[in-house]
């Protein structure tokens, strides 16, 4: 299943819903494009007017777009601007038809309208979100506005895993005690590298870097959990994933 947010965070999301297997955009001068999020809820990613529909469209697809998107049928969309002020924060209840990704316009609540801080989907669960650096750095400068994700990251010690998106390495951390995964993932916020030598190395050389790091959890636990415990897993995992062989894992 494509991953919504990805697609946001690529700027790949225009291609995407460009191309479509049925003609169903035949008709409209505009869409509003909203991406899911809770049960029956969904956030404005933003607008579009819908120009012509090209049969069997052979563009080149641009870098980080996938061939397997392509379908039947094409349109030509132009972002509507302006919206700028609604984007992201403005939350619709989508309706009874939670699994129908389109629907007509029809009068509908908004339930909730985010501060303007708030620039990452709400909190579902541990192992299943990853963050951007960006997105990172947004949580640990507009920490009010995101009072979940603290609360919840706070909670928790976890190990967790920084993916090099731009060449696929990984380095597999730990985080416990006092603050939890909140306060390491800070540390990473502020530095960029949280003192490791090898992300350091990295953003000292790579221009691509720190932006390309992406963060997410693979095992979490209490922050009571003894540090050999701790030292314990995150080395099963740096053995599984073979991190120090071939990632950027390179004390332990």
């Amino acid at each position: 299943m494509t991953n919504m947010h990805q697609l946001l965070r690529s700027r790949t999301l225009e291609i995407y819903q460009s191309f479509q297997s049925k003609k169903v955009f035949d008709g409209c001068d505009h869409i509003i494009v909203f991406i899911g999020e809770e049960v029956g809820r969904s956030r404005l990613v933003g607008a579009y007017h819908v120009g012509e529909r090209v049969a069997g469209q052979t563009i080149d697809m641009p870098p980080g777009c996938s061939e397997e998107w392509r379908a039947e049928h094409f349109y030509s969309l132009s972002r509507i601007t302006g919206l700028g002020d609604l984007e992201h924060h403005v939350v619709i209840d989508w309706g009874p038809g939670a699994l129908a990704w389109h629907q007509w316009l029809q009068d509908t609540d908004v339930v909730e309208v985010r501060p303007k801080e708030l620039s990452v989907p709400p909190f579902r669960d541990y192992l299943d979100f990853t963050l951007s650096h960006t997105e990172l750095q947004y949580l640990a400068n507009a920490a009010t506005a995101n009072h979940e994700w603290r609360a919840r990251l706070e909670a928790v010690g976890a190990v967790h895993l920084i993916l090099a998106t731009t060449t696929g390495q990984q380095y597999v951390g730990a985080a416990t005690g006092t603050g939890g995964v909140w306060q390491r993932w800070l540390d990473y916020a502020a530095t960029d590298h949280g003192g490791n030598q090898a992300l350091q190395l990295l953003t000292e050389t790579d221009p691509a870097y720190p932006n390309a790091f992406q963060y997410s959890l693979l095992y979490v636990f209490p922050n009571t959990m003894t540090r050999t415990e701790v030292l314990k897993l995150e080395r099963r995992c740096m053995e599984k994933l073979g991190t120090k062989a071939h990632g950027l894992n390179l004390n332990l």
